[in-house]
């Protein structure tokens, strides 16, 4: 990370995270990133940025194929959150929204719930387009634990059955 040495070069204090995509479809920065951020390398946090995945994660996508719902950012952005629409995404976005029923959250909880239980990550970018949104989203900060570990190791299954679904084809 050229950024860091750049800081230590000229005597400035290093960035104390970077900003990547991640989220429950694209997890790529756990074996990219993750390390090299390591506090025992250059101690640097993920602010993950998209973590619900365009909306995908909330289920709102479902079943594919369906028209997304008016306002949205699919409807906004088509072209940018395509990759979110794919039947790969689908798939996996239907076992997180029953693991979020199973576990009394939200889909939207569960995402945001997941971003908060990894060991790289101080703090969450919530996104939302109305205050009941937000004050859904928020919910995944309501119990002091962030995910049971039979919920993290249930997404860990669907995980492996859909890695990285978000990716291109």
């Amino acid at each position: 990370m050229r950024h860091c040495a750049a800081a230590d070069a000229a005597g400035l204090p290093r960035p104390a995270t970077v900003q990547n995509s991640y989220s429950l479809l694209h997890r790529t920065f756990e074996g990219d990133l993750a390390e090299v951020c390591a506090p025992h390398n250059l101690n640097l946090g993920l602010l993950p940025w998209i973590a619900l995945a365009g909306g995908a994660l909330t289920g709102k996508y479902l079943p594919h194929g369906a028209r997304p719902p008016p306002g949205c950012r699919l409807t906004l952005f088509p072209e940018r959150y395509a990759r979110f629409t794919t039947p790969r995404v689908a798939a996996a976005v239907s076992e997180y929204v029953k693991i979020a029923a199973e576990a009394g959250l939200t889909p939207a909880q569960l995402g945001y719930a997941w971003c908060r239980s990894r060991w790289f990550i101080p703090s969450v970018l919530v996104g939302a387009t109305s205050t009941a949104q937000l004050a859904e989203n928020l919910g995944a900060w309501a119990a002091e634990e962030a995910l049971p570990e039979a919920v993290i190791e249930r997404i860990e299954l669907v995980h492996a059955q859909h890695r990285n679904p978000a990716l291109y084809d």
